[in-house]
């Protein structure tokens, strides 16, 4: 019962964070562009009931992150390690994309620039290799590895 109790609080909680979302849509689509405006209530009424889970899922998994010390599970400490590491390699990826899109733009250069799918996906492919450097760059920081001169 505890457990259906959790899993209906943070379904709610993405339902309220994708009507959110909506709201902002909405508005982008009133202010600029107004193919996003959703003229239909029933597809406002649908989407969060199905976009609920996956934020829902999303916003347990960031609690459950601010409790890893509490939590005694090896295997679930490690998997949340690796997602962590994963989204700080892809955000990184961002970065980089948008500072090399930012070069395009800024310098005149003959390149195409890149569209917004190409950007996330190329983001998620650079979060692997980049979350592997950022571990190690953790690892060499750490206090326990610097070595002090004295």
């Amino acid at each position: 019962m505890k457990n259906l109790k959790t899993i209906l609080k943070f379904y709610l909680f993405g339902v309220v964070a994708s009507l959110i979302m909506i709201g902002f849509i909405h508005i982008y689509g009133l202010l600029f562009d107004t193919f996003y405006a959703y003229p239909e209530l029933e597809i406002i009424i649908k989407t969060p009931l199905i976009s609920g889970l996956p934020f829902g899922a999303l916003l347990w998994l960031g609690y459950t992150i601010n409790k890893l010390p509490r939590t005694k599970n090896i295997y679930l400490i490690v998997v949340l390690k690796a997602f962590t590491y994963y989204w700080i390699g892809f955000l990184a990826g961002l970065l980089m994309i948008g500072f090399i899109e930012l070069y395009i733009f800024v310098f005149n250069e003959p390149y195409y620039y890149a569209t917004l799918v190409n950007i996330i996906g190329f983001a998620l492919l650079l979060g692997l290799p980049l979350s592997i450097l950022v571990r190690i760059a953790k690892k060499l920081i750490d206090d326990k590895n610097i070595q002090t001169i004295e």
